[in-house]
């Protein structure tokens, strides 16, 4: 007996349970079973590496960004720094009051010098000394030189009393050592001018006590 159906075209009347599967590239399939040989390893080492460096980087960077959230505390009270912007504001004040009154002294100081003839004639003036003052040459000299050390030393006391302000240390003893140097040179001028005039330290020694 024959089977008079037709053959099968493009799986018309196919057996019950067949399905036609496409053929597969050959490089496709050597590419999928490379992949798959290789997945364990390389999936094991990529989850690996994904693992260890995320559980290197999330546990270190926590406690950074822990302690950056944290509030830092407050530095210990500490009464020496807490009194020390008052008393480097009365060092600068005291400091700037005694180069006032070096200008003011300074400069009286100095126009006395540079007349220091005139002023020895009114010290013989005011004691009753006779005569005239004969050292005129000589006080006129000590004078000038005396008037251009004062300004020096004031000149000096100012430029070294501005710098140790700036990089704020003790300052006020500067323009008391200025003023004391200052005294020294005066007093050397008019002793130098005194005893230049005999007659004025012979009546100086005659001066009823």
């Amino acid at each position: 007996m024959s089977d008079e159906r037709p053959k099968p075209k493009y799986g018309e009347l196919a057996p019950e349970g067949w399905s036609w599967t496409p053929p597969k590239d050959p490089a496709a399939e050597e590419a999928e079973a490379g992949a798959g040989a290789g997945m364990p390893g390389t999936g094991t080492t990529a989850s690996g590496k994904g693992a260890s460096a995320t559980g290197a980087s999330t546990p270190a960077k926590a406690p950074r960004q822990a302690a950056a959230r944290q509030p830092t505390p407050p530095p210990p009270y500490n009464p020496a720094a807490a009194a020390m912007p008052d008393r480097k504001r009365g060092d600068m004040i005291a400091t700037f009051l005694l180069l006032a009154a070096g200008v003011i002294s300074t400069t009286n100081t100095v126009v006395s010098m540079l007349q220091l003839p005139a002023v020895m004639q009114q010290v013989m003036d005011i004691y009753k000394i006779d005569g005239a003052y004969a050292g005129t040459s000589t006080a006129q000299t000590a004078g000038s030189v005396g008037a251009a050390l004062l300004v020096l030393i004031f000149a000096l006391t100012v430029y070294i009393s501005v710098r140790r302000l700036r990089v704020n240390k003790l300052t006020f003893f500067v323009p008391l050592i200025g003023a004391v140097l200052s005294f020294a040179v005066s007093t050397a001028c008019i002793a130098i001018a005194f005893f230049a005039d005999p007659a004025l330290v012979q009546g100086f020694s005659t001066l009823p006590s």
